[in-house]
């Protein structure tokens, strides 16, 4: 009775000093954003009476330096237009009428997120929208139109 005591009493000992070195910290801040995309009636419609769906890629980034200068063509063939200032993306696909969310784990380098619609038709620069994350909500509304995007409240 006693070994069997004292193997537990072991185990329970070795995983509690487990989780303390595990636990205590020091690493990079994680923060957990929400992505709700509202796709408008005329989405994507290429300037004609049919709305499209629209994929949208979020961006984690190092710095914005890269992403205000990039081209949307040339960005959708290829993250390395970003440079070193790229982490990582995450897609979805914006229906018309409809909502989707995209849960985002963003921490370490990353200071900017950045949306990209691949818009057939854009109007200026606003098939993208950056912003840097500090003081930026848990929830980000990102409205998705005829040929923009643009956040909403």
């Amino acid at each position: 009775m006693i070994g069997r005591r004292f193997v537990l009493f072991s185990f329970l000992l070795i995983a509690a000093a487990t989780l303390v070195g595990c636990g205590g910290g020091g690493g990079p801040k994680v923060e957990q954003y929400t992505f709700r995309f509202t796709g408008a009636e005329n989405l994507n419609n290429c300037s004609s009476d049919f709305a499209n769906t629209l994929v949208v890629r979020v961006y984690q980034l190092k710095s914005d330096e890269q992403i205000t200068i990039a081209d949307l063509a040339d960005l959708w063939q290829s993250d390395e237009e970003l440079g070193a200032d790229f982490v990582r993306k995450d897609e979805v696909v914006v229906v018309p009428n409809e909502q989707q969310e995209l849960e985002v784990l963003a921490g370490g380098d990353v200071k900017f997120l950045a949306v990209v619609g691949n818009f057939c038709e854009t109007d200026g620069d606003c098939w993208r929208w950056i912003s840097p994350m500090e003081g930026l909500d848990s929830t980000i509304k990102i409205s998705c139109g005829a040929t923009c995007l643009s956040q909403s409240n």
